[in-house]
């Protein structure tokens, strides 16, 4: 049926599929214009996005710089301990994130227990680290 409805001499012809409207004047720059618009929309977003997936990293950088401060109390490792408050103390202050965990990680990686006693062959992060 929808066969014979398109064949030749029904009276039904079939639109090509590369018909398109007519195009309006000022078509195509009011298309950039609003292609721009929304281009700077969706950056503004994109930023809000980031700055509120900074906010919650680095609310979590100081719960975990919280709990490593009371851990090297706990084990009298006292250079971490300042390290790690120091560290969030200035995360607080809204340093760079990025500035400051490098500098811990230094820090920490300067007081890592050598590798190569006991433990065979567990994790390895410490050589990954490195």
């Amino acid at each position: 049926a929808v066969l014979a409805a398109l064949s030749p001499g029904s009276g039904v012809e079939p639109q090509a599929a590369e018909a398109r409207p007519p195009e309006a004047p000022g078509g195509r720059e009011a298309l950039a214009a609003l292609w721009g618009r929304s281009r700077e929309h969706l950056s503004m977003e994109r930023e809000k996005l980031d700055a509120a997936l900074l906010t919650e990293r680095v609310a979590d950088a100081l719960r975990a710089l919280h709990n490593l401060t009371s851990l090297a109390k706990m084990v009298g490792a006292a250079p971490i301990s300042e390290a790690a408050r120091n560290v969030e103390s200035r995360l607080r202050a809204r340093e760079s994130l990025a500035e400051v965990l490098t500098e811990l990680d230094g820090t920490l990686a300067s007081y890592r227990p050598a590798s190569g006693g006991g433990g065979g062959g567990g994790g390895g992060t410490d050589g990954e680290r490195r």
